[in-house]
């Protein structure tokens, strides 16, 4: 189940690493400098 924050959007953003591509599941909203948040479990996206 995913979640939205009003006024956010949801994204998928992949970066490349030495053990094949990461998918990043997100949320953005507003501008500024980015802040990443991170929590979990994120192999699994267990909370």
């Amino acid at each position: 189940m995913t979640y939205l924050i009003e006024g956010f959007k949801n994204s998928i953003i992949t970066v490349s690493s030495p053990d094949g591509p990461i998918d990043i599941a997100c949320q953005t909203a507003g501008s500024g400098p980015a802040l990443l948040l991170l929590h979990g479990f994120s192999q699994t996206k267990a909370i």
